[in-house]
């Protein structure tokens, strides 16, 4: 079973639901909702970036160290 969802800018509708989607403050790119944030920021995700995935991957990967 496929969910259906529609997308208006910085708009989700799903379960028909409105939820508001935060911007990656690095790219610019739509990624999560705020439910969605604030969520991983109660349950231990402290510290977590409100960035999307590509930019924290970026992000971790230039705190390594060169060997």
């Amino acid at each position: 079973m496929r969910l259906r969802s529609a997308r208006r800018g910085n708009i989700c509708e799903i379960w028909g639901r409105e939820f508001r989607l935060v911007r990656c403050p690095d790219c610019g790119e739509y990624f999560a909702t705020e439910e969605q944030l604030e969520k991983a920021d109660t349950c231990g995700g402290a510290g977590v970036p409100d960035l999307c995935p590509r930019c924290r991957k970026r992000d971790e990967a230039g705190r390594i160290k060169p060997v």
